[in-house]
């Protein structure tokens, strides 16, 4: 299996524009030599297309999101690089194979200027302000400056991207937030991060009340996890 990017333009299926779909490898050739190949739609319908069509962009290796789902020495959120496919599994570039369900891959659905990523050297959240076709990214701090994905954590909640991070409560002393709930970031600002609580009321608490990203086993000593000022 490979990997195609719906650009548009197909008569049949049901595609979602700048999508990134696992397609099988080319299955047949016709009389003219032209390549087919099979990609299921997002009603699960297996559709064909020419190989060198219009409707799609191949690309070798895609970059996806560690989801988190198992215990593993990736990090939730952490962004690797896909070169490889089965039915059900997706290698990881210099490591294994992992099913489906631990990854989200990286495409122009869930990656474009304004959502918010982890800069994996600092600790900040900053927010995206251009992308290129490669999936390099560049911050409106430094417009000009592309960096690669693999550079940046992504938000993730209830198993997927997210545009903004959950702020994941781990001390709640005093205040109306449960333990391990992850709370829309509104605003941040020096050492106060802003979220509404459980009332629904939005305020202002210490950054060192929150974590990040999800609070499990493989982030119990992960410093980068730390809620850190944006």
């Amino acid at each position: 299996m490979y990997f195609m990017k719906y650009k548009g333009g197909a008569d049949e299926g049901d595609f979602i524009e700048e999508k990134i779909y696992a397609a099988r490898d080319v299955l047949e050739v016709d009389a003219v030599g032209r390549k087919k190949f099979y990609v299921l739609d997002e009603n699960q319908d297996r559709q064909k297309f020419e190989f060198e069509g219009e409707c799609f962009r191949e690309y070798e290796m895609v970059y996806a999101a560690w989801l988190g789902t198992i215990p593993c020495n990736y990090e939730t959120g952490q962004v690797v690089v896909i070169d490889r496919a089965t039915e059900t599994q997706y290698g990881i570039l210099d490591g294994g194979y992992y099913n489906h369900e631990c990854f989200e891959i990286i495409d122009g659905t869930n990656l474009r200027t304004g959502i918010l990523v982890c800069d994996i050297e600092t600790g900040r959240w900053v927010k995206v302000s251009r992308t290129d076709d490669k999936f390099n990214i560049s911050s409106e701090e430094n417009p000009d400056d592309y960096h690669t994905l693999t550079d940046f954590r992504l938000a993730i909640g209830d198993g997927s991207v997210m545009d903004f991070p959950l702020a994941y409560c781990v001390n709640n002393t005093g205040a109306n937030l449960t333990l391990s709930k992850g709370y829309p970031l509104v605003a941040s600002e020096g050492d106060l991060v802003c979220v509404a609580d459980d009332s629904g009321v939005v305020g202002e608490f210490d950054v060192k009340r929150f974590v990040w990203f999800e609070p499990n086993e493989s982030n119990d000593s992960d410093q980068s996890n730390v809620a850190k000022k944006t």
